[in-house]
């Protein structure tokens, strides 16, 4: 499992997103890679899909809502 934090880095989202790396580690005991990304991006990738886009909410994500699409996102298909 790979899991990408892309922020803004001129817009200072730098501190969100190692906020949100640090709880992803603690949840699934892997560290997120954080890359700078596009302005206004603060965007969660899974296996480079991306899970969550500020752009495409209007806000920034809470860290259990994240912890909860990762958990989603990677529980097995009924068919499996």
């Amino acid at each position: 499992m790979k899991i990408s934090i892309k922020y803004c880095r001129q817009c200072s989202y730098g501190p969100r997103a190692a906020s949100l790396a640090v709880a992803i580690s603690r949840a699934f005991g892997i560290s997120p890679e954080l890359q700078r990304g596009p302005g206004g991006a603060f965007d969660v990738l899974l296996d480079d899909r991306l899970i969550y886009s500020k752009h495409e909410t209007g806000r920034f994500p809470l860290d259990a809502e994240i912890v909860k699409l990762i958990q989603q996102h990677q529980a097995p298909s009924p068919e499996s």
